[in-house]
């Protein structure tokens, strides 16, 4: 966990609404939760997303905080759950990854649609806007 902490230090760049792309930050989280099953991995996850939330806080309610950063991170712990798995560590990755991105789209509907601009489609704005801190991570990870 340490050296997840220390990796969200190295930005790539931020990003205009909170976040920003580092490297391999939640590659370390997924490595416990593979390592040691997916009690380790969730409960590594909920401490990295509150030193997360300590890191760099964006509050606008406690179920925001608790979608964007508590669960979001837990959810990459869910990587645990193929950790006997042949290529368990690719699945539990893409798992978690997809975990933590769905987290973030529902705090984006809950709480990010007031920042939407009249003519763009609602069903559109989270998942536009959200998948952002996700998406470019994975394929940098993946890659």
């Amino acid at each position: 966990m340490a050296l997840a902490f220390i990796a969200s230090y190295l930005k790539i760049f931020n990003m205009p609404f909170g976040g920003s792309v580092t490297l391999f930050s939640m590659l370390f989280i997924c490595l416990i939760g593979y390592w040691y099953g997916p009690g380790a991995g969730l409960l590594t996850g909920l401490a990295y997303g509150i030193l997360q939330f300590l890191q760099e806080p964006i509050v606008l309610s406690p179920f925001q905080v608790g979608c964007d950063y508590i669960l979001a991170f837990a959810g990459l712990g869910l990587s645990g759950l193929f950790h006997k798995a042949k290529n368990g560590l690719v699945k539990g990755y893409i798992l978690g990854v997809f975990v933590r991105g769905l987290f973030h789209v529902i705090g984006g509907y809950l709480y990010w649609m007031d920042y939407m601009p009249e003519n763009f489609p609602p069903q559109l704005w989270p998942p536009s806007t959200r998948s952002y801190i996700t998406t470019p991570i994975f394929w940098l990870r993946a890659r």
